[in-house]
């Protein structure tokens, strides 16, 4: 229940801000233009960046590195590198020359130009996709 000193208090300052209402507009306005562009900033922060960000960190493709250029790296090397804590999965691949196949099942099953990608147990791409010798299509 509110007391009778708290209900003249509310009415007194209402009165005060009515009978100085454009010093009281400009406090409010000047209030609203700080406000304002935070809140905006702190929802942008935490609603649409920090989404796109988790996006990106959880898709294994973002986070997939190629080498552009060829090189020669053993099997040490790459056994050495999956090893390292900060890897989640690492293979070698062939020549960019090599990774282009057209493949044939029957007269009716053809795909022409596929890219060949090498792939092992544990490669994040594949999702939950298994290996196998099985047939394609």
């Amino acid at each position: 229940m509110r007391s009778p000193k708290s209900g003249l208090l509310l009415r007194l300052a209402m009165q005060d801000l009515w009978h100085d209402r454009s010093v009281s507009f400009c406090i409010i306005s000047s209030l609203v233009a700080v406000i304002a562009p935070l809140l905006l900033m702190f929802g942008l922060r935490y609603g649409v960046v920090s989404q796109l960000q988790q996006e990106l960190a959880r898709d294994p493709r973002n986070l997939e590195i190629r080498m552009v250029s060829s090189g020669h790296y053993s099997a040490e090397w790459i056994a050495a590198l999956r090893q390292k804590s900060e890897v989640g999965f690492a293979i070698g691949q062939t020549r960019s020359l090599n990774t282009q196949a057209d493949l044939l099942k029957d007269m009716s099953h053809f795909i022409e130009n596929a890219e060949v990608i090498p792939t092992d147990f544990g490669d994040p791409l594949l999702g939950a996709l298994q290996l196998g010798g099985g047939e394609w299509m």
